[in-house]
């Protein structure tokens, strides 16, 4: 099937639940939801109708995040200017009996999370909650949800902001994130450990990663045993990188790993695992690759996968619980077709 929206402006972003049976798409005039229905093996995205915003509508959208809450039902986070939206989503699908009518398909504003505002300031005096929420994610268990503003220079005020809720008890501001040595460029919560803590981790604008115990509140173990900054106790094929780290996929059966992923590159990262000198590549002989003797090359931990490049997207498939990994890459074969023929064309071996 295919998706329309009314809006003639551009998507801005989008979420998938992990189910396959909702999209919501978000651009600079609102949020619009589908419910994507199979029929005959086909699936026909329908408009979920957005009831009664009234005051609460989510307006400008930078991120969203969708969470299934029960059979049908999902919790849809909307990151916008001033703070998060949480909206309500009710999506079941039609009974199988034609004589009975399809249940009601709304979206309800449930709650919003204000960004705090700096000390010694007002909201009206500071600029920084004018600002959209750009990074935004939800823990699997749903007790966390991180929201972050952009930032260009280092920050000198928070700027990643942390609410809890237990149960079904609305979320409140729990923990604003000290400032670091450099901007955010995303950030992801892994996967709760068995002592139902919770850890968050950051990547920076230069290429570090710093992990932080949203429990404690406080910087993890991991992240304080490497200093601040991190750049210099981390492995330089990940630190010298030309392209940023643009998203983090956590593992969602293992606290402790996650990758990276960049442009051209991913790398598989293990807290349960000492940090290497140097990091090891993969392929090993692809052209990209450091050349370093064999006496340099160290264990498994931050190995570099360059195997893939021009990449738009990377996350596990079927939501937070996928097992697989998918990664979405640039389709250049097309254009490379389009190009004209070369003007010079050098026969080698002649």
């Amino acid at each position: 099937g295919v998706v329309e929206c009314r809006s003639p402006l551009n998507v801005a972003c989008l979420a998938v639940a992990g189910d396959g049976r909702v999209l919501c798409l978000a651009d600079a005039a609102g949020v619009t939801a589908f419910a994507l229905d199979r029929e005959d093996g086909r699936i026909r995205p329908r408009e979920i109708g957005p009831g009664q915003w009234g005051s609460a509508a989510p307006g400008r959208t930078a991120s969203l995040v969708l969470r299934r809450t029960g059979e049908g039902t999902y919790a849809l986070f909307c990151g916008g200017p001033a703070g998060v939206h949480v909206v309500t989503l009710d999506a079941a699908p039609p009974p199988e009996d034609g004589d009975v009518a399809p249940p009601a398909r709304a979206l309800r504003p449930a709650q919003f999370l204000p960004l705090p505002v700096p000390d010694g300031a007002t909201a009206a005096t500071t600029a920084r909650p004018h600002f959209p929420v750009t990074m935004l994610d939800v823990s699997s268990c749903g007790t966390y949800v991180v929201a972050a503003v952009p930032t260009v220079a280092a920050p000198s005020d928070p700027h990643i902001h942390v609410y809890a809720g237990a149960d079904a008890s609305p979320y409140a501001h729990r923990w604003s994130v000290p400032p670091g040595h450099a901007p955010a460029a995303c950030l992801s919560l892994l996967a709760p450990r068995r002592d139902k803590t919770v850890l968050l981790a950051v990547g920076t604008a230069d290429n570090d990663v710093v992990v932080y115990d949203v429990s404690a509140r406080a910087v993890s173990k991991w992240s304080a045993a490497l200093g601040t900054p991190p750049t210099k106790n981390l492995p330089k094929e990940l630190t010298t990188k030309r392209e940023g780290i643009l998203r983090i996929v956590p593992d969602p059966k293992d606290p402790h790993k996650f990758l990276l992923a960049g442009y051209g590159f991913l790398c598989a990262v293990d807290l349960a695992r000492p940090v290497p000198y140097a990091a090891s590549f993969f392929p090993p002989d692809h052209v990209r690759a450091f050349r370093r003797r064999p006496h340099q090359r160290r264990g498994g931990n931050f190995t570099v996968c360059l195997r893939y490049n021009a990449v738009l997207y990377a996350g596990r498939a079927g939501g937070a619980g996928g097992d697989e990994l998918v990664v979405v890459e640039h389709p250049w074969e097309r254009i490379q077709r389009g190009l004209p023929d070369a003007l010079v064309r050098k026969a080698y071996g002649r």
